[in-house]
């Protein structure tokens, strides 16, 4: 088994719940479904820095 590590972040209540409607509509665990989002988006990431498209992403943190 490969090792794991948890992960804890804030999302917004309702994206939340769409997510978990989501995964159990589709029959996919949450944890998977996230797994897979980051892996395309690494993937897609390190490409764009290597051309130096990379810019950082800001969040407001006024919302929590």
């Amino acid at each position: 088994m490969k090792n794991t590590e948890l992960l804890n972040f804030r999302i917004p209540t309702q994206l939340k719940q769409q997510f978990q409607q989501t995964c159990k509509t589709r029959n996919v665990a949450m944890t998977s479904a996230l797994n897979h989002m980051i892996v395309e988006y690494v993937g897609k990431e390190q490409t764009n820095s290597v051309d130096g498209l990379w810019e950082p992403i800001i969040f407001s943190s006024d919302e929590f």
